[in-house]
């Protein structure tokens, strides 16, 4: 039990020293934080391991960054993460595009998924409307580049997201912060944890984001693109003896807002081109309010039990979330086309079983079994007013998919010498998916269109997902890593509105599409350099895919309608690489640093769109959302004023290039480079700390996405945002 007691206790005055939760004197925390990042611990692999040794493209953010460069969803980790880019579509949840790589994905209906995972304290963070989360009371996030399906699955196909929250601590700790800015912003979090008995601790979290919005609606004068989040999370930490650790976790979600649906550049809307309706940045007018709320709920546990010199490791999970959203698709004051109330409710349970060996041996190895139900409902109703040919109506599509899946997969290293090491990882998939239900319930004009009976399938996916690497460590603080891994994406249904076939279901040809795949070539140099002063990871890579799962937007003319299309059409090679490093002069400064290049083009894709009846092909175009060039530097300064109080500052500047949001790279859809600063400055003590910090400080205007059709429309970047933050600590 002692040798339980020291090792938690070590680990909660590690966790401690990160989020600068302990009472020590703020001189030795200044000289604490100056030094963190030497030895970086990740779990990318399923264990703690040094950074330095993992033979992957990482990027690991610690509590204190993600605090100096306001990180504050998984969406703001575009900042300071090379190759990454996470937009919502159009200020929406549910249409967020997550991009590692070049490869993007738009998820906008229950029949399709992404390709990159994120894993919360090792449970699958599901749909995604629960995916842009909250990045409150972690401990460290860690985004891995390229295929990851031996540890993190399927949907890993481009990369994964792995966030570690705080355990409970076996002392008191403790925290309050409170957050106070421009366009009223008000954020309060707390954060309360300490043992219950002598072998059970507790945390408990609660926070509340309001802010309003930057985006004035000339129509009813009210503000779009607020913040309304709150939730929180209840965690048990159970220790009864030196073999068992049992964690449970609760945790909830709710999210309501009116967000910044797109204005059209010319301030015109769909029906009159000629009459100008919202005219200046940052206005839009609008009669159907766009609003969007989310609840998401999750209960798992873990156990970790010691067999010998083994740990067999239990994570269960259950995840519920539902999601509403509307928005004005005529972009006018007019009652011409609306989505009213679009709903998709989705759950899992998964279980996952993990045996781990103990390291320091010529042979370690992780063999483990995975689990996973889905359900997912949907109901999507596009609605016509007055202002119409035809008048009033509504056309429903419904949609019920069931996702059953099963794995097997096995990690290995093999350690030939104190210098080189040979890893090898496979994951095995089998995944079965039935469509329940598919239809459209119309009245109106859609009638002709989207009026069908109920259409059902079935199918079922599997592949192998290999992996394998050899790392040459010439001295502790270098690795070089050479790695070729493949990864999969099932196949599925486009369970969205999709022309019917004369008022019967449109034939399973128009709506289902094909597993892709990907294999990724990289090469990579990790180290400590200058006796740790100076960290620099870099990796190149190269990526093949095959059968690239592509959606398109076509216009059908008779509906005055833009319809949503996939298919297995497109292969493409993308190359390109990260650089990563961190450099400490002296004690007191830090300066991180980030580039990513990656060329991301199509090989074929052969009748991607139809124009006056001619295919039209986009063989040798930029894929889609993926800038070639992104890079961001973050400069921290820590000293020491006396025993009792410290002097801290940070600024931080992001670049992220030009891109294309259509695959015909249409140049009016060619989003503009952008570069953003933002800053932080305050003073710590003991137990408290304030801070200024601002966001955008130029107030530099930037459009965040682009879309065509009747009239060019995006969204702009929040502009100049700054506030105030205090921080009380036990």
């Amino acid at each position: 039990m002692q040798k339980v007691r020291r090792r938690i206790c070590g680990a909660a005055a590690l966790a401690a020293i990160s989020m600068g939760l302990h009472s020590a004197p703020v001189a030795a925390q200044g000289a604490a934080e100056a030094n963190e990042g030497n030895e970086i611990v990740v779990t990318a692999q399923r264990r703690e391991e040094k950074l330095i040794n993992v033979p992957i493209s990482i990027t690991a953010l610690d509590s204190q960054l993600v605090k100096q460069t306001a990180v504050a969803r998984i969406a703001d980790l575009q900042k300071v993460v090379p190759n990454f880019a996470f937009e919502g579509a159009f200020g929406s949840a549910q249409e967020a595009r997550v991009t590692i790589r070049g490869i993007t994905d738009n998820v906008r209906n229950a029949g399709f998924e992404s390709g990159v995972s994120i894993y919360v304290d090792g449970v699958y963070a599901g749909r995604p409307e629960s995916q842009n989360l909250p990045l409150a009371n972690i401990e460290r996030v860690e985004v891995l580049r390229g295929p990851q399906g031996t540890f993190f699955g399927k949907n890993a196909i481009v990369g994964a997201i792995n966030i570690t929250t705080r355990k409970p601590t076996d002392e008191v700790r403790g925290e309050i912060t409170v957050d106070l800015g421009n366009y009223n912003k008000r954020f309060i979090n707390g954060y309360l944890s300490g043992p219950v008995t002598e072998n059970l601790y507790a945390a408990a979290s609660i926070f509340s984001n309001r802010r309003d919005g930057y985006v004035t609606n000339l129509f009813d004068g009210g503000k779009l693109g607020n913040d309304g989040m709150s939730g929180g999370d209840v965690r048990l930490r159970y220790v009864p003896n030196a073999d068992l650790e049992v964690n449970i976790r609760a945790n909830y979600l709710n999210d309501d807002v009116e967000y910044y649906f797109p204005e059209t550049l010319d301030g015109r809307g769909r029906i009159n081109q000629n009459i100008v309706y919202a005219p200046g940045r940052f206005t839009t007018n609008l009669d159907g309010i766009p609003r969007e709320s989310r609840q998401v709920f999750g209960l798992s546990g873990s156990l970790d039990y010691k067999l010998g010199e083994h740990t067999l490791t239990s994570i269960t999970a259950f995840n519920r979330t539902h999601f509403i959203h509307s928005e004005d698709n005529d972009l006018t004051p007019l009652d011409y086309l609306f989505v009213q109330g679009w709903k998709q409710t989705s759950k899992f349970l998964s279980q996952e079983f993990r045996l781990t060996s103990p390291t320091g041996k010529p042979f370690d190895y992780i063999i483990g079994a995975y689990l996973f139900w889905q359900n997912i409902k949907s109901a999507v109703p596009f609605r016509t007013g007055v202002e119409y040919p035809g008048g009033y109506g509504l056309a429903t599509i419904y949609a019920d998919v069931t996702t059953r899946s099963l794995a097997g997969f096995a990690h290995a290293n093999f350690h030939l010498s104190d210098m080189i090491t040979l890893t090898g990882g496979l994951r095995y998939t089998i995944e079965n998916k039935r469509l329940n239900d598919y239809r459209g319930d119309t009245f109106g004009p859609f009638a002709p269109f989207y009026n069908f009976p109920t259409l059902k399938d079935k199918r079922t996916d599997s592949s192998f997902s290999p992996m394998a690497s050899v790392s040459f460590k010439p001295t502790d603080d270098i690795n070089i890593y050479a790695k070729a891994a493949k990864g999969f994406k099932s196949g599925g249904w486009n369970v969205d509105f999709v022309t019917s076939n004369n008022g019967g279901p449109p034939p399973l040809s128009e709506i289902d599409f094909n597993p892709e795949f990907a294999t990724t070539y990289e090469v990579g140099f990790k180290s400590n350099l200058f006796d740790k002063r100076v960290s620099l990871n870099v990796a190149a890579f190269r990526t093949d895919y095959k059968d690239l799962q592509v959606q398109s937007r076509v216009y059908v003319p008779a509906t005055d309608l833009f319809v949503y299309q996939f298919n297995n059409a497109a292969s493409s090679t993308i190359k390109g690489f990260e650089a990563e490093a961190i450099v400490r002069p002296v004690d007191s400064l830090t300066f991180r640093g980030s580039v990513g290049y990656a060329d991301a083009k199509y090989d074929r894709f052969a009748g991607a769109e139809e124009i006056n009846g001619q295919p039209i092909d986009y063989d040798g175009n930029r894929i889609p959302d993926t800038p070639k060039w992104s890079w961001s530097l973050v400069a921290s300064y820590v000293a020491p004023v006396s025993e009792s109080l410290s002097f801290s500052g940070s600024i931080d500047y992001s670049y992220k290039g030009t891109f294309f949001t259509d695959g015909a790279n249409t140049p009016a859809l060619r989003v503009p480079r952008r570069s953003l600063v933002g800053g932080r400055l305050g003073v710590r003590a003991d137990h408290w700390e304030a801070f200024i910090y601002g966001e955008n400080l130029t107030n530099k205007n930037y459009l965040t996405t682009l879309q065509g059709g009747f009239n060019t429309r995006g969204t702009w970047g929040r502009p100049r945002s700054y506030g105030v933050q205090l921080s009380y600590k036990l």
